[in-house]
Protein backbone atom coordinates (compact mmCIF):
# COMPACT_ATOMS: atom_id res chain seq x y z
CA UNK A 1 0.00 0.00 0.00
CA UNK A 2 2.73 2.29 0.88
CA UNK A 3 4.40 1.74 -2.57
CA UNK A 4 1.13 2.25 -4.29
CA UNK A 5 0.87 5.55 -2.95
CA UNK A 6 3.90 6.92 -3.51
CA UNK A 7 3.91 5.84 -7.17
CA UNK A 8 0.29 7.19 -7.38
CA UNK A 9 1.93 10.45 -5.53
CA UNK A 10 4.25 10.97 -8.67
CA UNK A 11 1.37 12.17 -11.26
CA UNK A 12 3.51 10.30 -13.82
CA UNK A 13 1.84 11.45 -16.79
CA UNK A 14 -0.24 8.87 -19.33
CA UNK A 15 0.16 6.37 -16.10
CA UNK A 16 -2.28 4.31 -14.84
CA UNK A 17 -1.24 2.99 -11.65
CA UNK A 18 -3.23 -0.31 -9.98
CA UNK A 19 -2.75 -2.71 -7.30
CA UNK A 20 -3.16 -6.14 -8.51
CA UNK A 21 -1.24 -9.94 -8.63
CA UNK A 22 -0.05 -11.14 -11.78
CA UNK A 23 -0.85 -14.42 -11.08
CA UNK A 24 -4.79 -13.01 -11.25
CA UNK A 25 -6.71 -11.97 -14.20
CA UNK A 26 -5.09 -9.01 -15.17
CA UNK A 27 -7.70 -5.74 -14.82
CA UNK A 28 -7.11 -3.76 -18.37
CA UNK A 29 -9.41 -3.63 -21.01
CA UNK A 30 -6.56 -2.57 -23.34
CA UNK A 31 -3.64 -3.68 -24.23
CA UNK A 32 -0.06 -2.85 -24.32
CA UNK A 33 2.92 -2.12 -26.41
CA UNK A 34 5.19 -2.29 -22.94
CA UNK A 35 5.19 -4.02 -20.46
CA UNK A 36 8.25 -3.47 -17.44
CA UNK A 37 8.99 -5.97 -14.02
CA UNK A 38 11.55 -5.54 -11.96
CA UNK A 39 12.69 -7.85 -9.71
CA UNK A 40 8.41 -9.25 -9.77
CA UNK A 41 8.57 -12.42 -11.18
CA UNK A 42 11.25 -13.66 -8.80
CA UNK A 43 8.94 -12.92 -6.05
CA UNK A 44 6.56 -15.49 -6.60
CA UNK A 45 7.64 -18.53 -5.31
CA UNK A 46 6.89 -20.99 -7.33
CA UNK A 47 7.92 -21.77 -10.93
CA UNK A 48 4.31 -22.82 -11.73
CA UNK A 49 3.10 -19.03 -10.79
CA UNK A 50 6.03 -17.34 -12.02
CA UNK A 51 4.61 -19.25 -15.68
CA UNK A 52 0.60 -17.97 -14.88
CA UNK A 53 2.53 -14.69 -14.09
CA UNK A 54 4.26 -14.38 -17.43
CA UNK A 55 1.09 -15.52 -19.36
CA UNK A 56 -1.68 -13.16 -18.17
CA UNK A 57 2.03 -10.50 -18.67
CA UNK A 58 1.41 -11.64 -22.19
CA UNK A 59 -2.41 -11.59 -22.21
CA UNK A 60 -1.88 -7.87 -21.88
CA UNK A 61 0.56 -7.01 -24.26
CA UNK A 62 -0.30 -6.04 -27.96
CA UNK A 63 1.31 -9.24 -30.66
CA UNK A 64 4.18 -7.35 -31.69
CA UNK A 65 4.59 -5.75 -28.15
CA UNK A 66 7.93 -5.28 -25.91
CA UNK A 67 8.57 -6.68 -22.56
CA UNK A 68 11.39 -5.53 -20.90
CA UNK A 69 12.35 -7.84 -17.53
CA UNK A 70 15.38 -7.20 -14.61
CA UNK A 71 14.86 -9.97 -13.18
CA UNK A 72 17.59 -12.53 -11.25
CA UNK A 73 18.45 -15.22 -12.85
CA UNK A 74 19.90 -18.40 -11.14
CA UNK A 75 22.82 -19.21 -13.44
CA UNK A 76 24.71 -16.64 -13.01
CA UNK A 77 24.21 -16.94 -8.98
CA UNK A 78 26.25 -20.02 -10.31
CA UNK A 79 29.49 -18.61 -11.58
CA UNK A 80 29.44 -15.68 -9.31
CA UNK A 81 29.43 -18.64 -6.17
CA UNK A 82 32.35 -20.43 -8.44
CA UNK A 83 34.69 -17.40 -8.01
CA UNK A 84 34.10 -16.28 -4.15
CA UNK A 85 34.43 -20.52 -3.76
CA UNK A 86 37.73 -19.60 -5.11
CA UNK A 87 39.28 -17.02 -3.09
CA UNK A 88 37.89 -19.25 -0.56
CA UNK A 89 34.17 -17.09 0.60
CA UNK A 90 30.96 -18.86 1.46
CA UNK A 91 28.02 -18.79 -1.17
CA UNK A 92 25.70 -16.35 -1.59
CA UNK A 93 22.11 -17.94 -1.59
CA UNK A 94 18.93 -16.87 -2.97
CA UNK A 95 16.98 -14.72 -0.42
CA UNK A 96 13.77 -16.85 1.16
CA UNK A 97 11.75 -14.37 -0.65
CA UNK A 98 13.09 -14.64 -4.14
CA UNK A 99 13.20 -17.97 -6.94
CA UNK A 100 15.27 -16.67 -9.57
CA UNK A 101 14.57 -17.13 -13.33
CA UNK A 102 16.68 -20.07 -14.68
CA UNK A 103 17.15 -21.03 -18.30
CA UNK A 104 14.11 -23.39 -18.27
CA UNK A 105 12.01 -20.20 -17.74
CA UNK A 106 13.58 -18.63 -20.52
CA UNK A 107 13.01 -21.46 -22.52
CA UNK A 108 9.39 -21.65 -21.52
CA UNK A 109 8.69 -18.00 -22.24
CA UNK A 110 10.83 -18.60 -25.76
CA UNK A 111 9.04 -21.84 -26.88
CA UNK A 112 6.31 -21.20 -25.05
CA UNK A 113 4.66 -18.10 -25.31
CA UNK A 114 6.06 -16.45 -28.10
CA UNK A 115 8.57 -14.07 -26.50
CA UNK A 116 12.09 -13.15 -28.82
CA UNK A 117 14.90 -11.96 -26.89
CA UNK A 118 16.48 -8.82 -28.58
CA UNK A 119 19.91 -7.50 -28.27
CA UNK A 120 19.91 -3.56 -26.79
CA UNK A 121 23.01 -1.17 -26.47
CA UNK A 122 22.74 -1.83 -23.13
CA UNK A 123 24.23 -5.40 -22.11
CA UNK A 124 22.37 -7.70 -20.48
CA UNK A 125 24.58 -8.48 -18.12
CA UNK A 126 25.06 -4.60 -17.26
CA UNK A 127 25.77 -5.29 -13.62
CA UNK A 128 28.31 -7.88 -14.44
CA UNK A 129 31.61 -6.13 -13.26
CA UNK A 130 30.22 -4.10 -10.36
CA UNK A 131 28.78 -8.05 -8.97
CA UNK A 132 32.32 -9.07 -9.34
CA UNK A 133 34.08 -6.36 -7.68
CA UNK A 134 31.68 -6.17 -5.12
CA UNK A 135 31.36 -9.38 -3.87
CA UNK A 136 34.27 -11.37 -4.60
CA UNK A 137 37.35 -8.98 -5.01
CA UNK A 138 36.45 -6.51 -2.62
CA UNK A 139 35.61 -9.15 -0.02
CA UNK A 140 39.55 -10.73 -0.37
CA UNK A 141 41.07 -7.18 -0.52
CA UNK A 142 39.29 -5.38 2.15
CA UNK A 143 41.25 -4.95 5.37
CA UNK A 144 40.71 -7.30 8.05
CA UNK A 145 37.98 -5.96 10.27
CA UNK A 146 36.85 -3.42 8.15
CA UNK A 147 33.01 -2.21 8.40
CA UNK A 148 32.89 -0.96 4.49
CA UNK A 149 30.41 -3.44 2.57
CA UNK A 150 31.14 -1.83 -0.58
CA UNK A 151 33.70 0.70 -1.38
CA UNK A 152 34.81 4.09 -3.32
CA UNK A 153 36.99 1.68 -4.97
CA UNK A 154 34.51 -1.12 -6.14
CA UNK A 155 33.02 2.66 -7.83
CA UNK A 156 36.52 3.33 -9.39
CA UNK A 157 36.77 -0.18 -10.73
CA UNK A 158 33.86 -0.53 -11.91
CA UNK A 159 34.10 2.80 -14.13
CA UNK A 160 37.38 1.95 -15.04
CA UNK A 161 36.76 -1.48 -16.50
CA UNK A 162 33.28 -0.45 -17.52
CA UNK A 163 29.84 -2.39 -16.86
CA UNK A 164 28.88 -5.58 -18.17
CA UNK A 165 32.26 -7.84 -18.02
CA UNK A 166 31.76 -11.36 -17.43
CA UNK A 167 28.22 -13.29 -16.16
CA UNK A 168 28.49 -12.14 -12.50
CA UNK A 169 25.67 -10.33 -11.73
CA UNK A 170 22.38 -12.39 -11.22
CA UNK A 171 20.20 -9.10 -11.88
CA UNK A 172 19.84 -9.34 -15.29
CA UNK A 173 17.86 -6.60 -18.07
CA UNK A 174 16.15 -8.90 -20.75
CA UNK A 175 14.16 -6.87 -23.94
CA UNK A 176 11.62 -9.50 -25.62
CA UNK A 177 9.30 -8.23 -28.15
CA UNK A 178 5.97 -10.64 -28.90
CA UNK A 179 5.54 -12.37 -32.54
Amino acid sequence: PDLLKLAKSRKVPDCQIVAGDLREKIPFKEKFNLIITERVIINILDFKEQRKALMNLKSCMLDSGHYIQIESHFEPLVKLNRARKEMGLTPLEQSEHNKYINKYMLGFMRDKLGFKKIKTKTPENYLSTYFFLSRVFHQVVRPKGAKVKYSHMVDFLTEGIGPGVGDYSPILLNLFRLG
